[in-house]
């Protein structure tokens, strides 16, 4: 993840993670989707459908609020962009909120549309309607204390024998491992879940205190809580390692029933994937990194690299050159 201005801000009590936290503070933004970001649709703005989408308030660098307390990041931008192909059709209005209200809001109808970073999970896919098109692609990896540097997969960590730290029931994180058991039945990651919501950012410690030998995460948590100077686990820099195994495809949900806007929406993302500005905005918000370039079969949901990348934070030129 891009580490910006927000990284200070997320702590173990204020970091949002698939299981949510406790509620934050309601932030409402403006209309968006009308040429040069007018607040209204136009004249004939009163025909056309208002599609509210709720964003994770400190989801850097997906959503977030920016230094004018805007909704900003690289889910925001997509809406933006998906919203000037619809212009004639929908207005967009963002609403900026935890996680769990996020899905909340989908469920009981509040909410249209949810920005999240979300992975695939069985219950998603089963409480809330999901488009066809991916909106983003996360990169994977595993953080490890820098003994345990020299694994590139984990089929390597397996191997070693290192122990994953246990990840929160229904977190799609889980669901990555699992997949990844599925497929390596003689290389099995012991996968534990945890009815814990604090357990995504205990993990760090966890791991950096060996309690447990790996974490299972984005890169872009990894770059705001441990590389960020203002990090909440930045006192373990000099202590932990990362490598980047893979990437997943990411989805924003949208209120179950609403199959006109998703196909509409499917078919604006599909425009924006073969414009190249998924590419570009990826890049912009994630240090330059096309998160695309890992996914590799784009009929898969997961894509886990032959050799894993080490990341170097002075240098993510491995990354950035894919």
């Amino acid at each position: 993840m891009n580490s910006n201005n927000n990284a200070g801000g997320i702590t173990r009590r204020t970091f949002l993670t698939a299981a949510g936290i406790a509620a934050l503070s309601l932030s409402t933004a403006g209309l968006f989707g009308c040429a040069g970001g007018s607040a209204s649709g136009g004249g004939s703005g009163d025909a056309k459908k208002k599609i509210t989408v709720a964003y994770v308030l400190n989801g850097k660098p997906t959503s977030f609020n920016d230094d004018g307390n805007k909704p900003a990041g690289y889910e925001v931008d997509v809406v933006n962009a998906v919203a000037e192909k619809l212009s004639d059709k929908y207005t967009f209005k963002f609403e900026g909120v935890d996680q769990i209200a996020v899905f909340a809001g989908l469920a009981s109808g509040k909410y249209d549309q949810g920005l999240t970073n979300s992975f695939w999970t069985p219950e998603r896919a089963e409480k809330y309607l999901q488009p066809q098109e991916a909106v983003g692609a996360t990169l994977l990896g595993i953080l490890v204390r820098k003994e345990n540097a020299d694994v590139r997969s984990l089929s390597d960590a397996a191997k070693a024998g290192l122990k994953l730290a246990p990840i929160t029931a229904g977190d799609g994180n889980y669901y990555v491992v699992e997949d990844y058991n599925k497929s390596n039945p003689n290389a099995q990651i012991d996968l534990q879940a945890i009815d814990d919501s604090n357990a995504f950012t205990e993990a760090f410690d966890w791991v950096a205190q060996g309690r447990y030998d790996m974490h299972v995460i984005p890169l872009q948590y990894y770059n705001e809580l441990v590389v960020a100077d203002d990090g909440s686990y930045h006192k373990y820099a000099d202590d932990l390692a990362f490598i980047v195994i893979g990437a997943t495809k990411t989805w924003s949900f949208l209120t179950p029933g609403d199959d006109e806007y998703a196909a509409d929406w499917d078919a604006a993302v599909k425009q924006l994937q073969d414009e190249g500005k998924l590419e570009e905005l990826s890049r912009k918000w994630y240090s330059g990194i096309d998160n695309f370039a890992f996914l590799g079969d784009s009929t898969q949901t997961y894509n886990y690299l032959d050799e894993g990348v080490l990341v170097d934070p002075a240098d993510e030129s491995a990354l950035t050159q894919r």
